[in-house]
């Protein structure tokens, strides 16, 4: 398609790469497997002419705060009060807010916020990438970010946040999971979305309860982790907060089976197969042959017969089963934030109305009508608004 001054497509052997101009003449980009080629057309659409102010209205809801206000949570940390700006979504759609997140452009002041690579080993044989930074003045506290699958401690959500927590005054750790933002070679190891051993020993190091904030299955990591911990927990954490959180991998990974979802399947599967075939060029086939790992075509198998076995579990349903964050919520003894879009394409918002989140007097959820997976950018200042959100709860 021949590029014009609103947007167009780009096919590059078997991606589409979609643009647009936006105000102030940034370029917004997306990439897809070109199967979604007609579906995209009509995404990249709706973004342009919502930027060019042509959108249909927008419900302006106050975000709603799930869980008992009156009560206070066990163990000490700051009291959620729900007293937050409207949510106005700039992307009422969820997939136009979760794809335009993922290339909406972050900053990140590294002139005032110096950055210190720490190699940490977290156990024999495994070291992990953690990002430091601190405030010039003295800090108000640790927090200890946790990114998504396949992503890093230079994930835009990441960044973004960080900036917004070292502005508060905070001292923020960016933390790579195992083998992710480049370490491949720094353990023998893949990583999986329960794997809490690395995270605890890192905060363990720290000598201070820290605030634990996961996107997506960094997530379940965090929420897992406080589960596991129960009430001993305050200890080592202020308090946890997940955002965009797959509470149940099962139930998460079939949304991923769903025809409206195979855009984000497509790029999942296309990273972990990537990391997989840089890992088997340096230590052979270790976890699956060459030939059998291009034939796999989902999420759900890459972790059948490739994620879940190289930990010991049998297959996806043991792995999903025994590691996913719901099982674990309910012992959580520190406060606990969830920010929830209720149209987060890839987990049903169910989970977060069960007995298992709502019986615990310690989390409170904060969910939204619209935001997308881990999108949430808003009309306005602060753009990205979930990381306003977390400040506040924060501060408390």
């Amino acid at each position: 398609m021949r590029r014009n001054r609103r947007g167009g497509v780009i096919e590059t052997g078997r991606v589409f790469l979609f643009w647009g101009r936006v105000r102030g003449g940034a370029i917004c980009a997306i990439a897809s497997h070109p199967t979604d080629a007609g579906g995209h057309i009509s995404l990249l659409d709706g973004i342009i002419r919502q930027l060019h102010g042509k959108s249909s209205e927008i419900e302006q809801g106050r975000p709603q705060v799930i869980g008992n206000k009156l009560k206070k949570p066990q163990g000490d940390g700051p009291q959620y009060t729900g007293n937050l700006k409207p949510f106005r979504p700039l992307f009422p759609n969820p997939d136009v807010a979760t794809i335009a997140a993922n290339f909406w452009p972050r900053r990140l002041d590294t002139a005032r916020f110096p950055v210190e690579e720490r190699l940490f080993e977290t156990e024999p044989g495994v070291r992990v990438l953690i990002h430091v930074q601190r405030p010039s003045a003295g800090s108000r506290g640790e927090c200890v970010l946790v990114h998504g699958l396949e992503g890093s401690s230079s994930s835009k959500y990441m960044v973004s946040m960080a900036q917004a927590l070292l502005t508060a005054g905070y001292s923020v750790h960016r933390m790579n999971i195992r083998s992710c933002g480049g370490t491949d070679f720094l353990c023998p190891t893949l990583y999986h979305a329960g794997l809490t051993t690395d995270l605890h020993a890192y905060i363990q190091s720290l000598g201070q309860p820290v605030w634990l904030i996961g996107f997506s299955l960094g997530g379940n990591q965090v929420l897992k982790l406080a589960g596991e911990l129960g009430p001993p927990a305050a200890e080592l954490l202020a308090g946890v907060c997940g955002v965009s959180t797959p509470l149940d991998l099962a139930a998460c990974s079939k949304s991923l089976l769903e025809p409206r979802n195979r855009v984000y399947n497509w790029h999942y599967l296309r990273g972990m197969k990537q990391r997989l075939r840089r890992r088997q060029a340096a230590l052979g086939e270790r976890w699956i042959a060459s030939r059998e790992l291009e034939r796999i075509a989902t999420l759900w198998d890459i972790d059948d017969r490739v994620t879940g076995p190289s930990f010991g579990f049998r297959d996806a349903i043991e792995y999903y089963s025994t590691q996913s964050s719901i099982r674990f919520v309910g012992g959580i003894g520190v406060p606990c934030l969830l920010v929830q879009a209720k149209d987060d394409p890839m987990i049903p918002f169910g989970l977060f109305e069960g007995r298992e989140v709502r019986g615990n007097a310690n989390i409170r959820v904060v969910s939204t009508d619209h935001g997308g997976h881990i999108g949430f950018l808003a009309r306005g200042e602060p753009r990205v608004w979930v990381d306003e959100v977390v400040e506040e709860w924060i501060r408390g």
